[in-house]
């Protein structure tokens, strides 16, 4: 920990421990999720943000490593924190020069409005005009004077990669293209669940990342062509559901863009037809909806109901149109067909006035006369037709009213009489042709305001169109500019990043030299000092041995000496001087090359700082731009969702009805079927019980039948029982007699055979004694027969 607080430190990020977590540090990898609390605050302790009080709600910012966020600081200073922990880190300005945005950005996202709301493309001049303000008094105050902040941050969670649903703009390419399948699934089902706008979002989600790896694609590429058949389902999908919103010049937009590359895409051209139906355009409308039976017959009956609806329709609209022009054309009170009228009901007023004088009175002919002159003063036209018609006229016109008899008095008013009825008849044509006129200016004009209102819807569907079609360039360039923007920046850094290599490689190498040098000229010094020392030995030396011969020294020893310590002096001074000198033309060098690569540095900084503002200010005119087009679109859902809302709880009040009433429904319908089975059951037993009666009056005559045949059954039962004793008897008797004839004759046989036979007497008397037991029995018999027959013998 400490080693990373080094760290920091040098990097101008000043830790201070407020909490510490308890959690182990987790490993950041690149694409981790960060989930945090921070406020951020100055150091003289004023706060400027705080995401738990931030739009009235505490949302913790969202955070994922390595995807180049613009306040790269933030990123820094978490990857040293445990889950749990809070910390406070005072970041010099360098680290906080981009604060002001993204602060911005923040705030209108915690509003509830678009994060690049006000940003547009323009040139520089109109930048620096739109770009005044950010909108905050404190963030403008913090972009002009840019100063250290403090950032106290609490981290809640670090999620490793995988282990969450990345968004659409942190997703590579091949992410995005294995994502699209997904949220086109997740569309039909919201779809068929009846969320329409949720089901409109996720399917122009979809197309919004199809879109993006298309634009990196050549147009007419097999890559291309592929991303393009991808889209065509989800771009007819999101027409349905602008169909069921009613934006049915959108549907038109984009079902003629997918009928432009594939004409023959039925589902397009249906759907094209129905919006063109809803929108009048009758005859686009009966175009498609022929192409599309052309090309799949068994869409008739689909086709024939639509058609039947827009006729229903566009007679109801043409009968409301009427009722509403009906009265639009009507004249204006002082025109000439008013004044016309005006003085024919002036005649009219005239001519009864004339009529009821010559009913009053036969002898004022006078008050006739002064009638008769107002009526030609008034008609003047009139006049001058009576002054045609002859010579009679003439006569009777030049005649005074004193010389006029009765008869021409009389002739002379019925010719102004009819006179007057010509005129009138004339008014009245004239005024039937203004009518007409004026009908037919009604026409004209009526069909001048269809053409009109055509011509209206026209541009308006252009107009609709072209904004449709701004607004899709708009977010493809938008989306472009930010990969370019994110690459310029990326090279800038790469750049900033080798220029301080660079500078940092030079000090070093002028450093090196300086002291490769230093080096250098200290080991000449020594060899120099070396030498010199070895020759004022060996010079000592001699001295020593001479002296040690007690000789004197000669002084040129001496002199040798201070010559060779005079001219080590004057090489030391020498050699001084000349390091000096060295050295102070190097430091000069060295400084004359600091002074030009800071100011080169200082150069290339500048510009790149004001290329990098550049691209800031137009990625806030783009984030604005996009930001009001998102407030737009949020409002838009905000007024469908309360519309939506409302709809739901009529719908769930109208379901409580409707469950109330089925379930009324089968309580009635149970009970009708309860009684109709008690109906039903009552008629069974009815017509059991009149079957039954009918079955027991059956069984009552034919008991009665039956007893009369079981009477005359027992007559004739007694009747043959009578006629069997009589018939047995007579059987019996004549057994009976044929027995005794039998009998007698078998006596008469037996007593001839005993007389004739020769036998002894005893045997004789035995047979005899037997035949007359036979006898006996034989009458026994008889008797008993015959007692039978008289017992049974009728009473």
């Amino acid at each position: 920990m400490e080693e990373e607080a080094r760290k920091l430190l040098e990097e101008g990020i000043r830790k201070k421990l407020i909490s510490p977590g308890k959690a182990e540090l987790p490993t950041f990898a690149t694409g981790t999720k960060v989930v945090f609390h921070y406020r951020t605050s100055r150091c003289d302790g004023k706060v400027l943000d705080d995401s738990r009080k931030m739009g009235n709600h505490s949302k913790p910012m969202e955070l994922i490593l390595g995807k180049k966020f613009k306040l790269a600081v933030w990123e820094r200073v978490v990857v040293t924190m445990r889950p749990g922990e809070v910390s406070e880190f005072t970041c010099d300005t360098k680290h906080t020069a981009l604060y002001p945005l993204v602060s911005q950005s923040l705030r209108n996202i915690s509003a509830g409005k678009d994060p690049l709301e006000g940003q547009r493309h323009c040139c520089g001049i109109a930048q620096i005009h739109s770009h005044h303000s950010l909108g905050h008094k404190d963030l403008d105050e913090l972009q002009a004077n840019p100063q250290p902040l403090v950032f106290t941050i609490e981290l809640l969670e670090a999620l490793p990669p995988g282990s969450f649903q990345l968004d659409v703009w942190a997703m590579n390419d091949k992410e995005k293209l294995e994502l699209v399948p997904q949220i086109h699934e997740e569309g039909n089902v919201l779809f068929k669940q009846g969320r329409v706008n949720e089901a409109m979002e996720k399917y122009y989600n979809g197309i919004a990342c199809l879109k993006n790896l298309q634009m990196k694609e050549h147009p007419g590429d097999e890559a291309w062509l592929k991303l393009d058949h991808m889209i065509t389902p989800l771009l007819l999908n999101y027409c349905q559901c602008k169909l069921l919103q009613g934006q049915y010049y959108e549907v038109i937009e984009h079902c003629s863009s997918l009928l432009f590359k594939y004409d023959d895409n039925v589902k397009a051209l249906y759907k094209r037809a129905k919006a063109h139906a809803a929108v009048w355009n009758e005859r686009e409308a009966r175009a498609d909806f022929a192409k599309v039976l052309e090309l799949e017959p068994s869409l008739e009956p689909s086709i024939a109901k639509e058609l039947r609806i827009m006729e229903e329709k566009i007679r109801i609209k043409d009968k409301e149109e009427k009722d509403r022009y009906k009265g639009l054309f009507r004249a204006p009170s002082a025109t000439a067909m008013t004044r016309f009228v005006n003085d024919v009901a002036c005649l009219l007023a005239k001519l009864t006035e004339a009529w009821a004088i010559l009913e009053e009175k036969a002898g004022v002919w006078e008050d006739i006369d002064e009638a008769k002159e107002k009526d030609y003063r008034l008609t003047p036209k009139a006049s001058e037709k009576k002054v045609k018609k002859g010579k009679t006229s003439q006569v009777v016109d030049g005649l005074s009213t004193a010389g006029m008899t009765k008869d021409q008095e009389r002739d002379k008013i019925q010719k102004f009489c009819e006179i007057s009825k010509r005129s009138l008849e004339k008014a009245k044509d004239e005024l039937r042709n203004r009518q007409k006129e004026r009908e037919d200016e009604q026409d004209r004009q009526r069909v001048e305001i269809t053409e009109f209102k055509q011509k209206l819807k026209n541009v308006l569907s252009e107009q609709h169109n072209a904004t449709a079609e701004m607004k899709m360039e708009g977010v493809a360039t938008a989306m472009l500019v930010q990969n370019r923007n994110m690459e310029v920046e990326l090279g800038l850094r790469r750049d900033s990043h080798s220029l301080n290599a660079n500078q940092r490689e030079k000090e070093q190498h002028t450093q090196n030299s300086f002291r490769e040098l230093q080096l250098k000229h200290q080991v000449e010094l020594m060899d120099l000092a070396s030498s010199y020392d070895r020759r004022i030995k060996g010079e000592s030396t001699n001295l020593k041995l001479q002296n040690c011969g007690n000789t004197p020294p000669p002084v040129v020893w001496t002199e040798t000496e201070e010559k060779y310590l005079k001219n080590l002096q004057s090489v030391l001074e020498a050699e001084g001087k000349q390091r000096q000198t060295e050295i102070k033309k190097l430091d000069e060098e060295m400084k004359t090359q600091m002074v030009t690569l800071e100011e080169e540095h200082g150069r290339a900084h500048r510009e790149a700082e004001e290329y990098y503002s550049a691209v800031q200010r137009k990625l806030l005119e783009d984030q604005k731009l996009l930001k009001r087009e998102l407030a737009e679109a949020t409002m838009v859902q905000t007024q469908a969702g309360r519309e939506l809302a409302a709809a739901e709880q009529e719908n769930r009040r109208l379901r409580e009805a409707v469950q109330k009433a089925e379930h009324k429904l089968i309580q009635a319908q149970e009970q009708a079927e309860q009684s109709r089975k008690e109906k039903a059951r009552m008629k069974v037993r009815n017509v059991r019980g009149r079957q039954v009666e009918k079955e027991l009056r059956d069984q009552k005559v034919e008991h009665e039948l039956l007893l009369q045949c079981c009477w005359e059954l027992e007559r004739e039962r007694d009747k043959l029982l009578r006629t069997q004793t009589y018939t047995i008897l007579e059987l019996e008797h004549k057994k009976v007699s044929e027995l005794k004839k039998t009998v007698q004759k078998r006596e008469a046989q037996l007593y001839a055979v005993l007389s004739t036979a020769n036998l002894d007497p005893t045997t004789a008397a035995n047979a005899t004694q037997k035949l007359q037991d036979i006898l006996d029995s034989k009458d026994a018999t008889i008797k008993a027969l015959q007692r039978e027959l008289s017992s049974a013998g009728p009473t």
